[in-house]
């Protein structure tokens, strides 16, 4: 609503107050919002011409309380202009995962190894096939990463002499001239992480999908404008090993994400 002066013609000296002027006075004083840190409810719509803004100088000072509190009607109704590191934050670290299927990420396909456009299929030697990620989600850390993978053909046995597959996972700096040596930073300080089957019955699990997980612990807040990064598969090797288990996808499990910087 708006208000209008009870007596737009002002008052004269010794003019008198009405009881309809201050009747009106006191009805828009009841109808007018407290700015007091007592605060206020406001009941209707406010509609604001082209030259009012509203100035939130501190954390918290535009709060909603339901769901859609907060909606615009027009493409761009909402508009970040703080620059272009301007994203929308979150109040608390949020957690997600981004599947990557492996047959669009391979390197060059390494001898024995094969692309069956579902995955690749391992050769059970120790010839290692490399991923480059897709950029991952910049300023979150890489908690973990998933291989999904099915074992294809039932295993004789995985006793003595048997080694399952293994995971590793590195930074890698595209810098020309710098020193090979020191461009790969392992995100683990256990280098490679293998799954432990019980036995070749829980190994080759019907058929079925099943994943296995390498847990970073160091390097791993991702940087996107320094570091490429990289997940390499060696796959089963040694006695009764089994070429064919088939490498489906990764699963990027991602803490500590701040913002939509997403990929």
């Amino acid at each position: 609503m708006s208000f209008t002066k009870v007596n737009p013609s002002g008052w004269s000296v010794g003019a008198k107050l009405t009881s309809v002027q201050i009747g009106n006075l006191d009805s828009d004083h009841a109808k007018a919002l407290d700015k007091s840190v007592a605060g206020d409810t406001l009941s209707g719509a406010i509609a604001m011409a082209n030259t009012a803004s509203i100035t939130a100088s501190n954390a918290g000072n535009i709060v909603a309380s339901s769901a859609a509190g907060i909606q615009t009607s027009a493409a761009g109704g909402i508009q970040l202009a703080g620059g272009g590191t301007d994203w929308v934050t979150f109040s608390a670290a949020r957690s997600r995962s981004q599947l990557i299927w492996l047959s669009s990420v391979a390197t060059a396909i390494q001898s024995g190894w094969a692309n069956e456009g579902v995955g690749l299929t391992g050769p059970a030697t120790s010839t290692a096939q490399s991923f480059y990620l897709m950029p991952p989600h910049n300023g979150a850390k890489l908690a973990s990463v998933d291989v999904w993978f099915v074992v294809q053909t039932p295993h004789a046995s995985i006793a003595t002499g048997w080694n399952a597959p293994s995971i590793r996972v590195q930074s890698f700096l595209p810098l020309a001239g710098s020193v090979v040596s020191t461009r790969y930073n392992d995100l683990s300080t256990s280098t490679t992480q293998s799954p432990s089957p019980a036995n070749n019955t829980a190994w080759y699990n019907g058929g079925g999908m099943q994943t296995m997980t390498y847990t970073a612990n160091q390097n791993n807040s991702i940087a996107t404008n320094n570091f490429m990064y990289l997940v390499t598969i060696v796959d089963e090797t040694g006695t009764n090993s089994v070429a064919g288990n088939l490498y489906v996808a990764l699963s990027l499990n991602f803490s500590n994400i701040n913002n939509m910087q997403f990929p």
